[in-house]
This record gives structure tokens, C-alpha cells and sequence, in this order.
């Protein structure tokens, strides 16, 4: 009888709030990139929108859906890092990692994350990584060694066969997600040998806030045709604005500026899907030099909160991510030298909450590795009012990098 090792990985984003006593309103601060990062970036960013349409086929069109393509790509690549052979060029492939040695690989993803972390100080942010370990499994050092160097991960070996072992593991994450996400391991089985954890949390406040006062009910039709009333907040200013093909898309800002949410309202009989499959990457790509022409634009966005979990082993082995998920054809000889260790499982959860202050958002994605046995003629005002399913985006100014992205069908 074969043995069986579990590595779960997670990843948490920051989180983002602004100090509302501190009237001076900061510029955002320019990242600088070199090439590598901006092909890791740009690639991820692939990745994430492949991903999310890959996603929304296998759901029901109605389901409210809501992912951290950044959290499941740092996941993704501390797995990576311990990946050889054909299962390494395999997920390089699906993860879109340009050409480079590994060193330049792991030091670009480093970079963003520490300028995620350090961009915008009206914006509180954290990052956290983690691998837990059987205590009595042989880990190579060096994948250790790696990920603690450019992921800044805490590295514990831990007795799984004491019960105390996942409450351990789920108070760390309850932290670095603001107890949004409190569980992620509901038992350690006597086969699984590791997690790794990268936790995301974000808490965003809107720089310019919608106005309490204003928020009221509001007709939100939904996809079947049906209409609700729901809660609906407005405001009015100076907002990146942009009309093409098939949508409307405005941008909201947090703190300073460096982050903000991107809000996809489709045209009439446009389904929130199809402005998906229109976001390419290319159009992805496009909406920064769009966005900075700003507008003088009425928003109404209805508010809404919900969380979402998702298994992602279908969807990443239909990217092309076969072999990390065969029990003969797997390899992850740089975790350990066993032949048999490969992907179980990929599971992915998450929470969202907009309403007038801002946006608070956690993501946690968990990999279990087993061994087998603008336009001038158009109106000074915009009218940008939210009253049909939507798509939203919350990203970085200057790197362009989607932390989250969403489809809202009912709030």
C-alpha cells in the first residue's frame, strides 16, 4: 500500500484601508519595472482572465463569482518552485512565465510582492506566506531555502498526528485574512506531508466615498429577466471612464490612488460573460491609457457581499496543467526525491464586501500535493448606473496587476 503526502498552498492579499483624518490626498507612486517583471506581470495576468473564463463555464450562469487570479498564481508558483521535468514546463506554460531562469522568475515575483506591500501608505497591506510540514517528512532544503528567500515564507514543521496540528494552521490564516477566511484544512489526513499557505487580504477605502445619504433601493434586473429591489449607493465626480465594445467601464480609486476597482457595466442585452471573453489581453492591456482621461460621471453601484469557493483542478488541467495532477506522470522531485508526489487538489475560496466606505476582499487558494497510492462629442456627464449583472476588477495602477476579479450576477 502506497503512501500519501498533502502539500496545501495559500496565498492571502493585503490589505488596504485609508486614514480618513488625513485630509492631504496623496499622488500615486510610480513603480518602476524592468522587462522580466513586466512579462511575469503581464503573463499572470493571462493567466488570471484564461482562468476566470474557464471558471465561469463550468458554473452556473447565475452564480455570483469572485477569484484572486494573484493569489492562485503565487500559489501556483511556490508549487513551481518545487516542480522538475515535463511537470515544470508544464505549468510555466499555463502560468505564462516568460522566458528567464528560474532566479529572475522568483525575483520579479518578489518584487511585486514587496511593492504591493510597500506602494501606498494610505493603504494598510500584507502578504503572507507559510509551509507547514510533517515533521517526520524530508523536505529538500533548497525548495525550502526558496521560498523562504523570495516568498518571505515562515517555514514550521508540525506533529500532523496531534488534532491541535490544522487548528494551528487555521488561526495563522484567520489572521492574515481578517477572520473572512477562518478554515482551510478541516483535518490533516494520516498521508497529507505538507501546506504551503499564501494568504491575500484587502481592505480598500474609496477615495472619494459614496455618500450614505444617497444609497437607497433600486431596480437591479437580474439574468433570468426577473427585477429586484437591492441597495444602491451614488456618487459624482471626476472618475476614468471609458465606453467600448459591448460595455461601459468606470474606475473607482482607493487611497492614494494605486489601487482602484474597475466596475464592466455590459450594454443592454449583453450578458456579464460575454464582456469576459472580451477582456483579452490585449483590452486588459488597453483600459490604463483609456482610464486616464477622466470624466465628470454619476456612478450608482448597487452594494452587495458574499464569499465563493471553487476546486480548480478541472479547470487547470483543461489550461494544459495535465501532468502535476497524473499519479504516474507527476513530478515534484525538488519537494522531496519520492517518485509519487503529485497535485490532488486546488481549491480556492474567497470573500468580497463593497459598500460606501470602500472594499474589503480575502482569497486563500490551497494546493494539496499527495504521493500516490475618451471621447470629446460625447456629454460633459456620464451616466454610469449599475442595474444589471456586472463585472468587476481590482488591480494596481502601475503594474496593471489583477488582484481580484469578479462576475456579479445578483448583489
Amino acid at each position: 500500500m502506497r503512501k500519501s503526502a498533502a502539500l496545501l498552498l495559500f496565498v492571502m492579499l493585503p490589505a488596504i484601508s485609508c486614514d480618513k483624518k488625513d485630509e492631504v490626498r496623496l499622488a500615486p507612486i510610480e513603480i518602476k519595472l524592468s522587462q522580466p517583471q513586466i512579462e511575469l506581470i503581464e503573463g499572470g495576468n493571462r493567466f488570471g482572465l484564461d482562468l476566470f473564463r474557464k471558471i465561469l463555464s463550468e458554473e452556473d450562469e447565475n452564480e455570483n463569482v469572485f477569484i484572486s487570479p494573484l493569489s492562485v498564481h503565487l500559489a501556483l508558483s511556490m508549487t513551481w518552485n518545487g516542480a522538475g521535468e515535463n511537470t515544470r514546463a508544464q505549468m510555466s506554460e499555463v502560468l505564462n512565465y516568460p522566458d528567464y531562469d528560474e532566479e529572475t522568475i522568483n525575483s520579479s515575483i518578489q518584487k511585486l510582492i514587496n511593492d504591493l506591500l510597500s506602494v501606498d501608505k494610505k493603504v494598510e497591506t500584507g502578504i503572507a506566506n507559510s509551509i507547514w510540514y510533517r515533521d517526520d517528512f524530508a523536505v529538500e532544503t533548497d525548495f525550502l531555502d526558496i521560498n523562504k528567500k523570495y516568498f518571505d515564507a515562515e517555514v514550521s514543521p508540525l506533529n500532523f498526528d496531534d488534532p491541535a496540528s490544522a487548528g494551528i494552521i487555521n488561526k495563522w490564516v484567520a489572521e492574515k485574512t481578517g477572520n473572512r477566511i477562518e478554515e482551510v484544512v478541516d483535518q490533516i489526513n494520516p498521508l497529507d506531508m505538507m501546506f504551503l499557505i499564501n494568504a491575500i487580504y484587502f481592505k480598500g477605502i474609496w477615495t472619494q466615498e459614496f455618500v450614505p445619504e444617497k444609497t437607497q433601493k433600486r431596480p437591479f434586473n437580474l439574468f433570468s429577466g426577473e427585477s429586484r429591489e437591492v441597495m444602491t449607493m451614488e456618487t459624482e465626480g471626476e472618475f476614468g471612464y471609458a465606453e467600448r465594445d459591448g460595455y461601459k467601464v468606470a474606475e473607482l480609486p482607493y487611497g492614494q490612488g494605486n489601487f482602484s476597482m474597475l466596475v464592466f457595466l455590459p450594454d443592454e442585452e449583453v450578458g456579464a460573460g460575454e464582456v469576459v471573453n472580451k477582456l483579452d489581453n490585449g483590452a486588459w492591456n488597453e483600459l490604463p491609457g483609456l482610464l486616464d482621461n477622466k470624466r465628470l460621471v454619476n456612478i450608482r453601484l448597487p452594494r452587495f457581499i458574499f464569499d465563493y469557493e471553487k476546486d480548480l483542478n478541472e479547470a487547470l488541467i483543461n489550461l494544459g496543467m495535465e501532468d502535476a495532477f497524473n499519479e504516474n506522470m507527476a513530478d515534484f522531485s525538488r519537494i522531496n526525491t519520492h517518485p509519487d508526489l503529485y497535485v490532488s487538489k486546488v481549491r480556492h475560496k474567497s470573500f468580497v464586501e463593497v459598500n460606501e466606505e470602500g472594499t474589503e476582499a480575502a482569497a486563500v487558494t490551497s494546493v494539496t500535493v499527495s504521493l500516490t497510492s475618451y471621447d470629446p462629442d460625447q456629454p460633459r456627464l456620464a451616466f454610469f448606473h449599475v442595474n444589471r449583472p456586472f463585472v468587476i476588477a481590482i488591480k494596481e495602477k502601475y503594474t496593471n496587476a489583477i488582484i481580484f476579479i469578479g462576475k456579479v450576477m445578483e448583489p
